[in-house]
């Protein structure tokens, strides 16, 4: 193995740890809390009028209106799990 490949190899499997990191699916409370936006996964807590669902949301500090927690555009979620937002499929 040339050293060539050995640097293909070491990008490659650096390439699939940080790609096997950002597919999982981790506990909310590891989530940033500084306006980036995250996917999150909200589960129905067994109400009847409800299913699980995932969602967009961003943290909203307390000092905007006296509320704090994860919003979407309209609502406050209450979520359990979160991970980065997946990159765009190319066209």
């Amino acid at each position: 193995m040339t050293e060539d490949d050995e640097d293909k190899l070491q990008r490659t499997l650096t390439n699939m740890v940080i790609n096997a990191h950002s597919s999982q699916w981790l506990p909310i409370r590891t989530a940033p809390k500084d306006g980036t936006p995250i996917l999150v996964f909200c589960p129905s807590h067994h109400l009847e009028a409800y299913e699980d669902f995932f969602a967009v949301v961003k943290w909203v500090d307390a000092a905007y209106d006296g509320t704090e927690g994860w919003f979407d555009n309209f609502d406050k979620l209450l979520p359990t799990h979160w991970m980065t937002i997946p990159k765009a499929p190319k066209p």
